[in-house]
């Protein structure tokens, strides 16, 4: 579809027209009441692709000598070689840039001693040069923990690898006693709210996601999930949702209790639970519950500021 191009006055032309169209469609996608404006401009790029794939055999069917030749085959092929060939250069960039954020971040800490941060650099950056991921792991530990010795940097590698041997094949946790921290941090990843890995804290071991949108206000509520527990078994699943006085919050509350519904479904199998009773239309309630020896707690409060409320569902063993 490249190998032929119109003339440069008619590139002029259509490139910001194109330009105008792809953006005017990306800002109709945002909103439902757009949803035929949405319509209309796909129905015009797609046109415009068809003409332009037309074009493009119908130029090679009129001269194929001119497109099958060894140059073309060269520029097709070349793009392909280059793409593949810079992987490694760009993923070796990648880790250098975590490695030296982590040396800053590993610097910037002032109560640990600088021999201390010295053989931390060296211990993390021995072992996770290549995986990125880990090392921000390694360097958040070592700032949370706190660490004070080198025996501290070094549990704080095993525990750091111990974890990703355990991820590739999980360790089976008594249901009873609470929730695998591999199957929990997955239970309302189709909602976006996935946990980051589950590491030890100051008193217990816990993991959050990112908060994610319940609406599209410009301020708009949020909800966040967290697992909570001690080492390899989570006993309390957490989900929060913030709601703000100064927006509309109906649509938000309701989202809320669909992925509140999920995440009971999820971690008490088998049981259909009656979400609105337990999360109702009130800025300040308490309900609770007992399922199958899995407590089902949901609270609502008031912000100290009175300018909003949090919204609380807790399932724990």
């Amino acid at each position: 579809m490249v190998a032929y191009t119109f003339s440069l006055v008619t590139e002029l032309v259509l490139v910001p027209i194109l330009f105008f169209l792809a953006a005017t469609l990306a800002v109709a996608a945002t909103k439902p009441e757009y949803a035929k404006a949405k319509v209309l401009l796909e129905l015009i790029l797609a046109t415009f692709a068809a003409v332009l794939v037309w074009n493009s055999v119908s130029s090679i069917w009129s001269q194929p000598d001119q497109f099958f030749t060894t140059d073309t085959g060269r520029n097709f092929v070349l793009p392909i070689l280059l793409t593949v060939g810079s992987i490694p250069v760009f993923y070796l960039l990648f880790c250098y840039s975590h490695v030296e954020q982590a040396r800053i971040q590993i610097d910037q800490k002032t109560f640990q001693s600088d021999e201390l941060k010295k053989y931390a650099r060296k211990r993390f950056f021995l072992i996770f040069p290549l995986r990125p991921w880990l090392l921000r792991r390694a360097t958040r530990q070592f700032h949370t923990l706190p660490a004070k010795t080198n025996a501290d940097v070094e549990q704080i590698i095993t525990d750091i690898l111990s974890y990703e041997r355990d991820e590739e094949a999980p360790p089976n946790v008594d249901p009873r006693k609470g929730w695998s921290p591999f199957e929990a941090r997955e239970f309302l990843r189709e909602k976006g709210l996935r946990t980051n890995d589950y590491h030890k804290g100051d008193d217990e071991y816990w993991a959050s996601s990112e908060y994610v949108d319940l609406d599209s206000h410009v301020f708009p509520n949020k909800a966040a999930f967290y697992i909570e527990g001690q080492e390899g078994v989570v006993t309390m699943l957490k989900l929060t949702g913030k709601f703000m006085d100064d927006f509309d919050s109906g649509e938000a509350v309701q989202k809320f209790r669909v992925v509140g519904a999920l995440l009971c479904e999820k971690a008490v199998q088998n049981v259909d639970i009656a979400i609105d009773p337990l999360i109702p239309n009130s800025e300040v309630f308490e309900n609770e519950m007992i399922i199958d020896g899995t407590k089902v707690r949901a609270w609502g409060e008031r912000y100290p500021s009175n300018r909003g409320f949090e919204v609380f569902l807790t399932l724990s063993r």
